[in-house]
């Protein structure tokens, strides 16, 4: 093979004859998400875990089944900012949510400022506590952001605009992860402050994520022998 990941693979049978394969395989691409990784707060549940992933963002949960239990960023800002994270677990048996919010106060998905709420896959929007819609399905490695551009915020799932909030939007805002059910995962996730501006990589070592490859194709020399 070569640098570029093409691949020859050939197959001899005892009278001589030869088949031949052509692949690609390309790894998968790295993950960019907009901002630095933060250092969350938590101080809600010992059952709360950061680990894993780039830098320890990636937020579990190992009991207290059916509570909500969150983390937020000590950075904050009053101007434009957002938060990016990556659904990293199967979510049709469990629940969680992330977003921006305006306080550390926390009893539930509600009381996350702007936030998108994960239901068993189903992605819905809400605004403390308000309810604006469902917005279609999340797969593991969609990633998510929730921004504030000036005073409106913007809602998207891979570079796709789900919603533009009517709320107008002031004050400090932080990053903010929650989850309800235990084995759901969210995570890493990157906090953006138009003072600081940045990009973050996920990056996956080589064999650390599924190899895929072109269509095999024949030597047109021996496909009769196939």
């Amino acid at each position: 093979g070569d640098v570029n990941g093409n691949v020859t693979v050939s197959a001899y049978t005892t009278a001589g004859e030869t088949n031949t394969w052509n692949y690609t395989i390309q790894a998968s691409q790295p993950t960019a998400l907009r901002g630095a990784f933060p250092t969350w707060t938590n101080g809600f549940s010992s059952s709360l875990a950061l680990s894993g992933g780039t830098d320890g963002q990636v937020l579990a949960k190992s009991a207290s089944q059916g509570t909500w239990q969150g983390v937020f960023s000590q950075q904050n800002t009053t101007g434009d900012c957002s938060i990016d994270w990556v659904d990293t677990a199967v979510t049709s048996s469990a629940r969680g949510a992330a977003g921006l919010s305006s306080s550390s106060a926390f009893s539930s998905f509600n009381d996350i400022t702007y936030g998108i709420y994960n239901n068993y896959g189903v992605m819905y929007i809400y605004e403390s506590g308000n309810n604006r819609g469902a917005f279609g399905y999340s797969s593991p490695g969609d990633v998510f952001r929730v921004e504030r551009r000036a005073n409106t915020v913007y809602y998207y799932q891979n570079g796709n605009l789900l919603y533009t909030s009517t709320v107008i939007s002031s004050g400090a805002l932080s990053a903010t992860m929650a989850l309800f059910d235990v084995g759901y995962s969210i995570g890493p996730a990157a906090f953006y402050s138009a003072s600081s501006p940045c990009i973050s990589f996920i990056t996956n070592g080589y064999g650390a994520a599924i190899l895929y490859t072109t269509t095999a194709y024949r030597s047109e020399e021996h496909t009769s022998e196939l």
